[in-house]
């Protein structure tokens, strides 16, 4: 099923996450970046992690790599927990919603008497004054 631009948006915020890898400390960072060493799984080659978490981090962060013109990498993964689930999957989470909500508003004008008591409304003869 295709995603909506809703679907690519979730998982842009709440799947997504952008780390870069680097030799060297940069003078400054943007606020909200995290920084630590870099993990064995990245190669060996890179000293430094930074995690940015939204595009203006990510932006910042490749201009200051350019400005100061250190070698980076970046990497996309995917983060842990309930709202990573919701949201990764290959279907539109959107349009999953959308069925469930008009298959239990559906279930519910089913279960709730209402077909029946029309029905019987419209097949009794009419009283005569």
């Amino acid at each position: 099923m295709q995603q909506t631009r809703l679907d690519r948006w979730l998982q842009k915020k709440f799947v997504h996450r952008t780390f870069f890898y680097t030799n060297t400390l940069p003078r400054s960072l943007p606020p909200g970046t995290e920084t630590s060493e870099a993990d064995p799984h990245s190669g060996g080659q890179y000293t430094y992690q930074f995690e940015a978490k939204c595009d203006e981090d990510i932006h910042r962060l490749t201009e200051i790599f350019k400005r100061e013109n250190i070698t980076f990498a970046s990497r996309v993964g995917d983060r842990e927990g309930l709202p990573a689930k919701l949201f990764s999957t290959n279907h539109s989470f959107t349009i999953t919603v959308l069925w469930i909500l008009l298959v239990t508003a559906f279930l519910l004008l089913v279960f709730s008497g209402l077909p029946e008591l029309v029905w019987r409304e419209l097949s009794s003869p009419e009283s005569k004054p």
